[in-house]
């Protein structure tokens, strides 16, 4: 999925990110391409079988120690669609037919706005581990599993709009994300909203999909009133 992805990807593949003076510039991926050979074997992490790919010592390092995730821990070669996986260490991304590297400020909207199967999703919080293997493909763009770090996590479209609403409105409350994760509300805002906004919350700090929204939801920064009267009908659901 991530060769063909790759293929159907405009050349260079660009990522927004900020410079030091927080300017949103755009950085090119450039993929490691490693030499492949010729050998029949299944790939180590996908499983499948190839008659040419690349030297697994090549590709990662002594430090792996995921052998209990990948498909076939004995083989010593990857495939080239896994060899490019590799190279999304240290991003976000969705990929469908094309590779779509992401902000964490920009995920949110991204994921709702997917209108294409199959497709992966994954959210990287330490950009330092190998995240690709561990995602599911997505066949349904109502529910659907995005990989948050080491957790695979399922999702409901509704759901997450409603968590993320939930969120960004309490943020323009000033209410901190903090707080949110932590189950405080300032008391300023419960006086408002009553005791709905902790119901709504307590339930929500249960269910693992609510960490996705925490991570990714933005403050939009909505005027005070129109916030409260937002939140009224979210926590009524």
């Amino acid at each position: 999925m991530i060769l063909n992805a790759y293929n159907n990807t405009e050349k260079p593949i660009i990522y927004k990110t900020v410079d030091s003076d927080n300017n949103v510039i755009d950085k090119k991926l450039d993929f490691k391409i490693l030499k492949k050979i010729i050998k029949d074997f299944d790939c180590f992490f996908c499983g499948q079988h190839f008659n040419e790919g690349i030297e697994l010592k090549e590709a990662i390092s002594d430090r792996f120690t995921d052998y209990t995730l990948v498909k076939c821990p004995s083989s010593n070669y990857i495939c080239e669609s896994c060899s490019l996986g590799l190279s999304l260490i240290r991003y976000n991304y969705i990929i469908d037919s094309k590779i779509k590297l992401i902000r964490q400020k920009d995920f949110a909207d991204m994921i709702l706005k997917q209108n294409e199967t199959p497709f992966i999703a994954c959210i990287s919080t330490s950009f330092k581990k190998h995240l690709f293997y561990k995602t599911i493909i997505n066949y349904d763009l109502n529910n659907f599993y995005i990989q948050l770090e080491n957790e695979t996590i399922l999702c409901n479209r509704k759901q997450l709009i409603n968590d993320l609403g939930f969120i960004s409105l309490l943020q323009s409350l000033n209410v901190s994300k903090k707080n949110i994760e932590n189950g405080i509300i300032n008391n300023d805002v419960v006086y408002l909203l009553g005791d709905s906004v902790y119901n709504y919350l307590e339930k929500a700090l249960k269910r693992r999909d609510f960490q996705i929204a925490l991570y990714t939801a933005q403050n939009k920064n909505i005027e005070k009133e129109k916030a409260i009267c937002l939140l009224k009908a979210i926590c009524k659901i």
